[in-house]
């Protein structure tokens, strides 16, 4: 005999069964949770497979007492999550505990547990609780990252050097920073009342609204500019403004970030700038018309000299040499008719015409030194010196002077002129020692304020150096003509020369014991030269220390 059941719908829902739990291990797999239960009167626990795995146990262990799962607890937490379930037991109410899970490898996970009472015993005591346990490790984390953001964010608002804010799109202020307070004048209270429209320099605003249509429409991300707010006081404040727009996730204008920057010390500054650089141009034109005006009449006064050279050559010799000719022709032809003092004073009259000659002559030459025009070339002035030297030994040759010149001395400037600067001094050196036996005159380089500096030495008849200012000014003299002959116009045309190779000559000296004249000018000097006024600034002498 036998018995066939049909157990098709039993295995049919055995199935559905197997399923539903295969899907429901499979969703806490996925989601990190387990579920438990605990038996009060045994203290086992039966829990999934995704339990077992949150704790770092094996699956199913049969030895996992409520005990085993104890320890797997933090130290720390273990009697807080012990309070919360004696509370529920107590209290008979479900529990939620968060605790740290240590793992074997040392590692640490973080979980949130719930638990209700599922099963009472006969006197209504709980005997069964259940509940889930979910491992948030990473939703901590996340959490802990955003918090640890948002206080970083917090910080760098709140202890910015520049004004921060958070605007809503229409312009309000929602949030602000106490830097922006300070460059507003307003405090935070006020100014979150307020939109930024209210405080916005009028002739601003309809860039800065413009700015935001812009980052509305998607079309800029950041929007940067100077603007002009309006202080508290009423005073304008000068920023700098750069806003940004922040979106949510579906892509909606969600706040407005502005970043705020006070240049109005900089921006005082521009205006400080331009206004001495306007005045600056305006000086300058000023200057340019008086360059002008001085050019021309610089120019008339070159014609005018040009007359004036023109007639001494031509107007004032014609008469001069026929009244040397005729005094001579008269000591010659009629001498026999004239007693002694009358040819004395015939020889002076000659005398006179010729002494004025010269000093037409020096004049003109002291006019054209000023008026030509500078030729710049590497000079060799011991060469020059040693032909003056020459030059004067055969006007003289009865003269015992010695020359100590010494050799190679270069630099650059106007061959000529510097040739007529050492002619003369070299030749007032030459005539003041001409009471000297033996006489002795020198040319060389010494040093000067870091550069070098040529000089004239002579042990002649020297000078008071109380009289030192007055040795470069045309017809100054501190001799006598009758004690050495000149007309006081060589050290002027020295002090011109110099002058227009941008540099400057003094001279030292003491009554009887010689005199020592020093020049020295740039050896690259601009090409332009020195105008004759600067001759004063270019014979002022140095400190006797430095000399």
């Amino acid at each position: 005999m036998a018995i066939r059941y049909d157990i098709t719908a039993r295995k049919e829902a055995e199935e559905a069964l197997r399923r539903s739990e295969s899907c429901l291990a499979e969703a806490e797999r996925i989601a990190h949770l387990g579920s438990w239960i605990w038996d009060a009167r045994s203290n086992e626990v039966r829990g999934s497979d995704e339990l077992y795995r949150i704790f770092g146990l094996q699956p199913q262990d049969p030895t996992a007492s409520r005990v085993a799962f104890f320890d797997r607890l933090h130290p720390d937490d273990r009697e807080a999550v012990r309070r919360v379930i004696q509370a529920a037991l107590q209290e008979e109410r479900g529990c939620q505990a968060d605790f740290r899970i240590l793992l074997p490898d040392g590692s640490e996970r973080v979980a949130s547990a719930q638990g209700e009472i599922s099963a009472r015993d006969a006197a209504g005591k709980p005997r069964q609780m259940m509940g889930t346990v979910q491992d948030i490790t990473e939703r901590k984390r996340v959490e802990e990252a955003l918090r640890e953001s948002e206080e970083r964010f917090r910080a760098i608002f709140e202890q910015a050097a520049v004004g921060m804010a958070q605007l809503s799109p229409t312009g309000q202020w929602l949030q602000v920073n106490q830097k922006l307070c300070d460059i507003l004048g307003y405090s935070r209270s006020e100014l979150v009342q307020k939109h930024f429209q209210e405080i916005t320099h009028p002739e601003d605003l309809a860039d800065d609204l413009d700015c935001i249509q812009q980052m509305l429409a998607g079309k800029v991300s950041i929007c940067a500019r100077e603007k002009r707010y309006i202080h508290r006081n009423g005073s304008p404040v000068w920023a700098k403004l750069t806003g940004s727009l922040v979106r949510d996730a579906a892509g909606e204008p969600k706040y407005l970030i502005a970043v705020v920057e006070d240049v109005s010390a900089r921006r005082r500054a521009e205006q400080k700038r331009q206004r001495a650089e306007a005045k600056i141009r305006q000086m300058n034109a000023e200057l340019e018309q008086r360059v002008a005006e001085r050019t021309a009449e610089l120019v008339a006064v070159n014609r005018e000299l040009e007359a004036f050279s023109y007639s001494v050559s031509h107007d004032l010799r014609a008469p001069l040499r026929a009244i040397d000719g005729f005094s001579q022709a008269l000591l010659e032809d009629h001498a026999e008719l004239l007693d002694p003092e009358g040819r004395r004073y015939l020889e002076r009259v000659r005398h006179a015409t010729q002494r004025m000659s010269h000093l037409i002559d020096d004049l003109l030459g002291l006019a054209q030194v000023t008026r030509s025009e500078m030729r710049w070339a590497t000079v060799n002035l011991s060469e020059i010196a040693w032909q003056v030297a020459e030059n004067l030994y055969a006007a003289q040759p009865e003269r015992q002077v010695e020359f100590v010149i010494a050799p190679d001395l270069h630099t650059e400037g106007d061959a000529r002129l510097l040739k007529i600067l050492l002619e003369n001094l070299l030749g007032n050196a030459w005539k003041f020692t001409s009471r000297r036996v033996p006489a002795r005159i020198e040319f060389g380089r010494t040093q000067f304020d870091g550069g070098p500096a040529f000089y004239v030495r002579d042990n002649g008849a020297g000078f008071d150096m109380a009289y030192a200012d007055k040795l470069f000014g045309a017809f100054q003299r501190l001799h006598g003509a009758s004690e050495f002959e000149g007309t006081g116009i060589g050290l002027a045309t020295v002090a011109r020369i110099i002058a227009r190779h941008g540099g400057r000559i003094w001279a030292e000296g003491k009554v009887e014991q010689g005199a020592t004249f020093y020049f020295t000018w740039p050896a690259l000097a601009g090409r332009l030269g020195a105008s004759c006024n600067a001759a004063a600034s270019a014979v002022e002498p140095p400190q006797s220390d430095k000399a």
